[in-house]
């Protein structure tokens, strides 16, 4: 058996196992801690993509009740918007005001870095 054969080997300074059963076990126990290892990993994986397509989903729904505001007159009454609104309201017109022209800026103060950017998104 190859554990057994693998229990036969010695090397100075470093202790192994005595014989192949204890092999087998330590084998045993690697492989169950890697499966639990991947099985977290794909439950983490799992959560991060299910909270950004919620995230994403409740953007779109609060740019669309903007949209709403803004055809019917109502989008400068910051009062009565829900809290979400209110922040997503204030984080795109911060990304609009200074993100993209901060971006922009950088046509003319750094030419190489802006077309590396555009040439890096396709």
């Amino acid at each position: 058996e190859l554990f057994e054969t693998l229990a036969r080997i010695e090397i100075d300074g470093v202790s192994t196992p005595a014989n192949g059963h204890v092999y087998l076990e330590l084998v045993e126990n690697v492989h169950i801690q890697l499966f639990l290892g991947m099985v977290l990993y794909f439950i983490i994986a799992w959560m991060v993509a299910k909270s950004s397509i919620d995230r994403n989903m409740l953007s779109e729904k609060l740019r669309m009740d903007w949209i709403e505001q803004l055809k019917a007159g109502t989008a400068k009454n910051l009062h009565t918007d829900p809290p979400a609104l209110r922040k997503f309201k204030r984080w795109r017109v911060h990304f609009q005001e200074q993100g993209v022209k901060e971006v922009l800026a950088w046509q003319e103060s750094q030419p190489e870095l802006f077309l590396k950017i555009c040439r890096d998104m396709g």
